[in-house]
């Protein structure tokens, strides 16, 4: 009987684990809103086309505005990996020149 339990406790806590995992991966999914936001301090991993470059993939998805305030050095290269989505408003698109 006690390793009847044992195992139930292990199947558990795997579906557990495994749901808080997809929990996770669909968390990550949401799209991070910095519209208006001022983040000219903030700092992404080099990227291998030289100075200035960035990792895209660290803004995938990010949504921002006309009023976000981008680190110098990476705005163009974000507006140009973005696509409008309203007026205004702008979502990176990593893939569109990377």
């Amino acid at each position: 009987m006690a390793n009847v339990l044992s195992a139930l406790k292990v199947a558990s806590s795997r579906n557990n684990y495994e749901k808080a995992l997809s929990l996770s991966h669909a968390i990550l999914e949401i799209p991070l809103d910095t519209s208006g936001a001022n983040l000219s301090g903030l700092a992404l991993r080099p990227g291998l086309s030289g100075p200035g470059s960035f990792d895209l993939d660290l803004v995938a998805g990010i949504i921002w505005s006309n009023d976000t305030v981008w680190p110098t050095e990476y705005r163009k290269s974000i507006e140009a990996n973005s696509r409008q989505i309203r007026r205004g408003v702008f979502q990176v698109i990593a893939s569109l020149s990377a």
